[in-house]
């Protein structure tokens, strides 16, 4: 059911045009160029065999013009006009160029067409016709159908006044402008249809990578869930036992918990600093009675390689010279807090020791 305000033909059950699928598709450039690759060698090959055709054409009907000068001057614009159209470049093609090929193909059909037997059908004289409809083909293909046709209507504009007014007649003009104009039309639709794939295949592409993109986070994160899964297990596991059998806990085990939970607590509020050797010092301490916090303040932007080289050994001494600080027990520290401000401090990280209500901060410069 089409929507108030869409205008669709219905072709075979789809739409061929509607504000979803616009007629000519403003996206997939890129893919058309690759489809129509103007630097291969069977492109070249093309351009080589109507340039040769052309000017032997042109060429050979030099006796049915009154100047052939001017058809010489037909033959090296329309030269120009095929090289310029031809050249390598962006999709669509720039309009200078596409502005290039319309001023030389109605420049050549200027100097030509008065140059034309004026008693009878100009026969192959009248080459530049269908060259020019020809490149005008080669403008719709590189995305500039409408200065295409802007250039066929010019040429067939000369074509029947000449016709007209120094020709054999008006019906051959028309029947010249006629068959050239056809094949523009059957190329601008091919043109169309081009576009349409390309911008399809364009879209399909994105989806793909899209799709692939998210399977491989999916894939990921699943992974990290199942060895965030394995860790737990591996430390929780026989804790979780003995409270599920109702039995009491002993200090030891209750100690034990503690150190558990804090290791998951880092994990979830630190993750840059849950990683070795520094877990071990820090389980150590925990079992000692000292109360360890980590903090990360850093978010989402985490921590270069470089700075955990540098970081990680960093805290690893402090943690291994906080024991004792006057000899009266293993360790005489209550509370060591390790934490990485938000970037842009100039620090990397900050550590406090307490100790009987006094404080010491250490840093290392970010």
């Amino acid at each position: 059911m089409s929507r108030p305000g869409d205008s669709a033909i219905p072709v075979g059950g789809a739409r061929w045009f509607s504000r979803e699928r616009p007629l000519w598709p403003r996206s997939g450039g890129e893919a058309v160029s690759r489809l129509l690759d103007v630097t291969s060698t069977g492109t070249r090959v093309i351009i080589v065999m109507f340039l040769a055709v052309e000017s032997v054409i042109a060429v050979a009907s030099l006796d049915d013009v009154r100047e052939p000068a001017f058809a010489v001057a037909g033959l090296v614009l329309i030269v120009a006009a095929t090289i310029i159209a031809a050249r390598p470049g962006p999709y669509p093609v720039r309009t200078s160029s596409a502005l290039w090929v319309v001023a030389a193909t109605a420049a050549t059909a200027g100097l030509i067409a008065w140059q034309l037997p004026p008693d009878r059908p100009p026969g192959y004289a009248a080459w530049w016709v269908g060259a020019s409809s020809f490149l005008f083909l080669l403008l719709a293909l590189r995305g500039r159908a409408g200065w295409a046709w802007i250039g066929m209507s010019t040429v067939a504009t000369i074509v029947l006044v000449w016709s007209a007014t120094a020709g054999p007649g008006l019906v051959t003009g028309v029947t010249l402008a006629a068959r050239n104009s056809a094949t523009l039309l059957v190329g601008t639709l091919f043109a169309i249809g081009i576009a349409r794939t390309a911008a399809r295949i364009a879209e399909f592409t994105r989806t793909e990578r899209e799709n692939l993109a998210s399977t491989a986070a999916a894939e990921a994160s699943l992974a990290e869930r199942r060895s965030h899964v394995r860790r737990l297990r591996s430390t929780t596991g026989e804790l979780l036992a003995r409270i599920a059998e109702g039995t009491g806990l002993s200090e030891a085990e209750r100690r034990e918990c503690r150190v558990v939970e804090g290791a998951l607590r880092d994990e979830a509020r630190a993750p840059n600093l849950a990683v070795e050797p520094l877990v071990s010092r820090v389980r150590a301490l925990r079992r000692a009675g000292v109360q360890v916090v980590l903090l990360d303040e850093r978010g989402q932007r985490g921590l270069s390689e470089q700075n955990k080289d540098r970081l990680i050994p960093w805290l690893v001494a402090q943690f291994d010279s906080v024991a004792p600080f006057d000899g009266s027990a293993p360790f005489a520290v209550e509370q060591i807090t390790a934490r990485i401000p938000p970037g842009g401090r100039g620090l990397l990280a900050t550590v406090v020791i307490e100790h009987r209500g006094q404080s010491i901060t250490r840093s290392l410069d970010g």
